[in-house]
């Protein structure tokens, strides 16, 4: 089963001319509910490959930014539900569209988030999810 939770962001979230090909990909996305997901593989911070197709639990799937407001908001309820669900479901945090070097100077001044952190540094993903707003997140 799959549930989608959604918010707003007043930020492209898209980068190298992604917005040219989001009207596109939409008409061909194929996520939704019902449906299995379509793969993601993306490295983490940690220098490790997140395959989904290699997670044998449910998973959390949550795309931000660290420009987006509502993102940082939700964070610490994110890092509270990792702690307490960790065995039991996989998580995966993907920002969408910032560099790496982005991220990890966010990270570095917000030590307390422990849960795994994807790169979609060209918005592959977001674009093939057809996310429009963030944070949105995938379960």
């Amino acid at each position: 089963m799959l549930f989608a939770f959604t918010a707003c962001a007043n930020k492209e979230i898209d980068t190298a001319g992604a917005n040219a090909h989001q009207d596109e990909v939409a008409k061909t996305s194929n996520v939704e509910e019902g449906k299995e997901m379509p793969n993601i593989v993306v490295d983490t911070m940690t220098s490790d490959v997140f395959n989904l197709s290699k997670v044998d639990k449910p998973v959390l799937i949550n795309f931000w930014a660290t420009w987006c407001p509502p993102c940082r908001a939700e964070m610490p309820d994110l890092q509270e539900l990792y702690i307490k669900y960790k065995d039991k479901i996989d998580f995966i945090m993907i920002d969408s569209g910032e560099r790496k070097e982005d991220v990890k100077a966010f990270l570095d001044e917000n030590t307390s988030y422990t849960f795994p952190i994807g790169l979609d540094i060209d918005n592959k993903y977001g674009i093939q999810f057809n996310i429009e707003f963030i944070p949105t997140t995938y379960i």
